[in-house]
């Protein structure tokens, strides 16, 4: 059984914050990020955005090399909805190591705190059973052309000789 979730569910009538920020380097290599919390939450118009990230550039010797646009769903930050079980610090999780089908590109998820039955009994050995597998095509689906290559339990991220698990 997991922890209890408090984020509302995500759609465009329930973000909380909405920021958009600028990148700008100069000729020095040095960046800077101007951002905004934008009032209101709801997602903002992409001309809108541009239309800010043009009139910045226009006003800077620097350049506008990123812009950024996150939109945040949060509740409330309580420690109680989470479970005091067996591994339930976030210094304890599931490496899961993706790459990209033909770039070969590595991308590394982590899932803290994991629960016992993505686990095998009090061994440091994660399962592929539901819903770490749900949650792996979720990842997956988002990557687009990415594959599991592996997974791994470790504290604290670092590895601590426990299994690596191929897929």
């Amino acid at each position: 059984m997991p922890g209890t979730r408090t984020a509302p569910t995500v759609g465009a009538l329930t973000v909380t914050e909405n920021l958009v920020s600028v990148g700008v380097v100069d000729a020095s290599n040095d960046t800077w990020s101007e951002s905004l919390n934008l009032p209101g939450g709801g997602l903002t118009d992409m001309a809108d955005i541009e239309s800010f990230a043009a009139d910045y550039q226009s006003n800077t010797n620097g350049s506008v090399y990123r812009v950024v646009q996150q939109v945040v769903w949060e509740g409330i930050k309580d420690s109680d909805n989470a479970l005091a079980l067996f591994r339930a610090s976030s210094e304890s999780g599931i490496n899961l190591l993706f790459k990209e089908d033909t770039t070969l590109v590595a991308f590394t998820g982590r899932v803290v705190a994991p629960i016992g039955t993505i686990m095998q009994g009090n061994q440091d050995i994660p399962l592929l059973v539901s819903p770490l597998t749900l949650l792996i095509a979720e990842y997956i689906n988002l990557l687009g052309t990415y594959s599991l290559e592996s997974m791994q339990y470790t504290g604290r991220r670092e590895r601590r000789n426990n299994p690596r698990i191929g897929t």
